[in-house]
Parts: C-alpha cells; sequence; structure tokens
C-alpha cells in the first residue's frame, strides 16, 4: 500500500506508535494526552522515524519527580485540613496565588509547623499540573550549606545557576537559622545572589521561612524589599503561637 509514497508509511507507523498507551501514569497520577504516558513521542526526521520526549509531559514528570525525591509529593490543596479562620484566609490567598501566580511571588513567614510547606508545596504541585512548567525544590539548609562548601570552586556556578533559572523556584525555610543564632553574612551574601537574580529576571518564586518578611528586611533590606515588591499581595505572615504548631498537637 505504501510502497510508492515512503512518507505515508512513515507517518502511519509515527501514528500507530502515538497511539499507544503506556504505563508511566502509575508512577505519579499524571495523565498526557499528547503521548498517553509514555513520555515520549516519534515524528519523522529525513526520512527517518525518531523518538523524542514528550513536548507536553516532560517538564511535568521530571518536575514531579523532584518533588516525590523530596519526600512532599502528597501535599496539595485537597488534604489541607481548615480548622481555623485564620488558616482559610492563608489558603484562599495561596490558592489564589497558584491559579493567577504570573509575574509575581509568593512568601509565606513565621509559625513553625503551621502548615507553610505543606500550602507552598501545593500551589508549586497546582502550577506543575495545570500549567505544565518546570519547578524545582530548594531545601535552603541543605543547599545553602552546600553552595556555601563550594563557592570557592567551578562547580559552584554551574549549580546555582540550575537554581538561579529555574521556571518556578520553591524555597523551603527560606534563611533558616538554629534557635538563638542570626543570620550568617554569608548566607545573606547566598540569598541576595539568588534573589537578586530572579527578580531582575521575574522568574515565578515561592518563599517559605520561619522570619517574617519584615524580619527579612531588617536582616537585609536589599533582598527583603525585592521579595516584597514581587510579592504584592501574596506576602503572607503567621503570627507565632504555639497553638498553630500542628506538628506538637
Amino acid at each position: 500500500m505504501y510502497e510508492n509514497n515512503c512518507d505515508d508509511y512513515l507517518n502511519e507507523r509515527c501514528r500507530t506508535f502515538n497511539s499507544m498507551v503506556g504505563t508511566l501514569d502509575k508512577n505519579d497520577s499524571y495523565n498526557c494526552s499528547c503521548c498517553h504516558n509514555k513520555g515520549v513521542v516519534w515524528t519523522v526526521r529525513n526520512d527517518e522515524i525518531v523518538e523524542c520526549s514528550c513536548p507536553e509531559c516532560f517538564n511535568v514528570r521530571r518536575s514531579l519527580k523532584l518533588l516525590k525525591n523530596s519526600g512532599l509529593s502528597e501535599l496539595s490543596f485537597d488534604n489541607y485540613n481548615i480548622s481555623y479562620s485564620w488558616q482559610k484566609t492563608v489558603f484562599d490567598t495561596v490558592y489564589k496565588f497558584a491559579e493567577n501566580s504570573s509575574g509575581q511571588w509568593l512568601y509565606i513567614g513565621g509559625q513553625s509547623g503551621s502548615g507553610k510547606t505543606h500550602l507552598c508545596t501545593a500551589a508549586l504541585r497546582h502550577m506543575i499540573y495545570t500549567c505544565q512548567r518546570q519547578a524545582v525544590l530548594m531545601k535552603w539548609a541543605e543547599v545553602s550549606k552546600e553552595l556555601k562548601g563550594i563557592i570557592n570552586e567551578s562547580a559552584y556556578s554551574e549549580k546555582m545557576e540550575y537554581y538561579k533559572n529555574a521556571d518556578i523556584l520553591y524555597i523551603d525555610d527560606f534563611l533558616k537559622v538554629k534557635k538563638g543564632e542570626y543570620i550568617k553574612p554569608a548566607d545573606i551574601n547566598l540569598a541576595f545572589e539568588l534573589i537578586d537574580h530572579r527578580y531582575c529576571s521575574k522568574l515565578t518564586t515561592i518563599i517559605s521561612s520561619e522570619f517574617s518578611l519584615d524580619e527579612i528586611i531588617t536582616a537585609d533590606e536589599a533582598t527583603g524589599s525585592r521579595i516584597k515588591q514581587m510579592t504584592g499581595s501574596y506576602a503572607l505572615n503567621i503570627i507565632p503561637d504555639i497553638r498553630k504548631n500542628y506538628r506538637l498537637r
């Protein structure tokens, strides 16, 4: 049937391959209508069938894998429990951000154990699924220690660029210090380098911290003022109150 038309034959083979159903949805609960959960699609190039990463779900699956490796992949808007009015206020603001995040940042500071990480992760997860965007999670305590340890090595620039240029970056426990300690100058310098780049590039950024934004501004006005400008109405502070710490219940 195709002996006189190689292109028709190859295109038909691609259609057959692309219509096959894969099993990737079993691992991350994401269904892609483009590759049908195979993670790849086939196309014809230079009279050959070529396998390519799926343009619709490649970034989604990579981002979901990072979340899974972080141990936070189960945190979502659906399983956030609201018992008090302050939780409802915070939830509504974060959800609104996740739905309309273009060009703005989210900052949640304040009481430890009050659900900041849960809501920030939920927002990140929501944007991965609904916008098919690439997302990176940065656990500040771990990553900042690593970066400071290699700051005079060539590997520093490559590692830092990964976080600087992520489409969406979530910084968890920003500028975290041990109780009674102060934020060190090395951490301020690292934070400014990262925040300033993302500020200038207008890249979506989500930040959680035990510090309020006003405390960040006091610690370093240059860093804090950039965050304040980019967050606008999406800057939240959960007033310290040990009764809000759900890890103590």
